[in-house]
């Protein structure tokens, strides 16, 4: 019997102070699980208009709007990406250095 395993694939934002790529990187799997759930809680996307998101806009991909991001909830992705090379464009309307993308 085969179980199929069920992969998403989510984008969040956050903010910038609360991201350490080094600490996240070190992580193990009971730290990272919780880490994780903490980062979901706190993925707040802009509500003002100042940000969209292109994925594989070039091949049939899909596009939102800033009025379709859910402010706080990941971006799930799992069903626009495709095997091979994908392009993820974050087309901002001001400055945005306050927040992280991951």
């Amino acid at each position: 019997m085969v179980i199929p395993i069920i992969v998403t694939l989510d984008l969040y934002c956050l903010p910038t102070i609360l991201c350490n790529g080094a600490a996240l990187s070190s992580l193990s799997g009971k730290q990272l699980s919780a880490t994780l759930e903490t980062v979901r809680a706190q993925t707040t996307w802009p509500r003002d208009g100042t940000l969209f998101i292109d994925l594989n806009d070039d091949a049939g991909g899909k596009s939102w709007p800033p009025w379709e991001l859910e402010p706080c909830l990941p971006l799930d992705i799992t069903n626009y990406v495709r095997p091979g090379t994908n392009t993820v464009r974050f087309i901002q309307l001001e400055g945005m250095a306050h927040l992280t993308f991951i």
